[in-house]
């Protein structure tokens, strides 16, 4: 049976239940790869945010840094191939300002 190596602070909330996982089942780290800030285009509560060698399996942070005259909150977000699709609680019109993080997994 492999040993596991917990390196800082691990808190769990809830059950947890037997199971095993292999090396290939956790990330060891993160390291932030994009980050920018996107002006909505307004039009439908779906913004897409392009960001240059994005893949789905990369961690992506998106908030709402400058709301917009009639302010929308994030309802979601989530990374595809090559953009982030954020779905917003409306329409955002044109004077909402989105920031955004990429993480890619380094190990």
């Amino acid at each position: 049976m492999a040993t596991t190596k917990i390196t800082g602070d691990l808190e769990v909330t809830g059950q947890v239940k037997g199971g095993s996982f292999s090396d290939s089942d956790v990330v060891t780290a993160y390291a932030a790869t994009a980050a920018g800030t996107h002006t909505t285009a307004g039009g439908d509560a779906t913004e897409t945010i392009t960001v240059s060698g994005l893949t789905a399996s990369d961690f992506v942070h998106v908030y709402v840094s400058t709301a917009g005259a009639t302010p929308r909150t994030i309802n979601g977000y989530a990374a595809g191939s090559g953009s982030i699709t954020v779905n917003m609680s409306g329409d955002p019109s044109t004077d909402h300002v989105l920031s955004y993080v990429v993480f890619k997994a380094t190990s």
